[in-house]
C-alpha cells in the first residue's frame, strides 16, 4: 500500500510539473500599440511585442514576422492592446488596385442588423426601380443582379437611422454601382458566420 501511495504521489507530481511547464511556456507575438484605421499602412510604431501562451485558435502573428507586417495595410481597424491576428493584414489597401471606392447612403433596413465592419466582404443586391423584390419572385423571373464588394468604412449620416457605407468594388462595376447607389437601388447583404 505504501509503495502504491508513493507511486501515485510521484505520478501526480510529474503531471503537475508537466502542466506548469505547458502553462509557463510563452512565445513572442505582435500586438497593436496604437489605433490603425482600416486600409492604413502599418508602421513599426503601431506594433509592440507581447509574451503570451497563445491558444492556436487565435492565430496570432509571431513577433519574428514583424518585417512581413510593417508596410502592409490594416484589413480591419486595429485597436490598441489587441493581438495582431492572421487575416487582419492585407498586401494592398482595402479595395486595392483595380477597384473603385463607392459611397452608398443606406437606411437601417438596407444593411444587416448586426453592424458590418471594415474589411468584411459583402454582396450588393440590386433592387427593382420601384424598390420591391421584383422579378426574383415572379414566375420565370431571374435572380437579382449582385456585385461583390469590400466594406472600407461606415459613417453615420446626419439623419437618424441612415448610414454612409464606403465599399470597394471592381473598377468595371464602379460606375454602374455608383448610379444604382444614387437611385437608392442597393441593399447590402453578407454571409452569416
Amino acid at each position: 500500500m505504501v509503495a502504491l501511495a508513493v507511486a501515485l504521489i510521484a505520478t501526480g507530481g510529474l503531471t503537475a510539473a508537466y502542466a506548469v511547464t505547458l502553462v509557463g511556456a510563452t512565445n513572442a507575438y505582435l500586438a497593436v500599440a496604437r489605433s490603425v484605421p482600416a486600409g492604413s499602412p502599418i508602421a513599426a510604431a503601431d506594433l509592440t511585442v507581447v509574451q503570451i501562451n497563445a491558444d492556436p485558435a487565435l492565430r496570432p502573428v509571431p513577433a519574428s514576422r514583424s518585417a512581413d507586417v510593417i508596410g502592409k495595410y490594416a484589413a480591419v481597424e486595429l485597436y490598441p492592446g489587441a493581438l495582431l491576428a492572421e487575416g487582419q493584414v492585407a498586401d494592398v489597401p482595402l479595395g486595392g488596385a483595380g477597384t473603385y471606392l463607392v459611397s452608398i447612403g443606406l437606411t437601417q433596413d438596407r444593411i444587416p442588423a448586426q453592424r458590418i465592419r471594415p474589411g468584411v466582404t459583402v454582396l450588393l443586391v440590386v433592387t427593382s426601380p420601384e424598390n420591391r423584390i421584383g422579378a426574383a419572385e415572379e414566375p420565370g423571373g431571374q435572380a437579382p443582379q449582385t456585385f461583390p464588394a469590400t466594406v472600407v468604412d461606415i459613417a453615420d449620416a446626419t439623419q437618424p437611422g441612415r448610414y454612409f457605407v464606403n465599399v470597394a468594388v471592381d473598377e468595371d462595376d464602379g460606375p454602374y454601382v455608383a448610379t444604382l447607389a444614387a437611385a437608392n437601388r442597393i441593399v447590402i447583404v453578407r454571409a452569416g458566420g
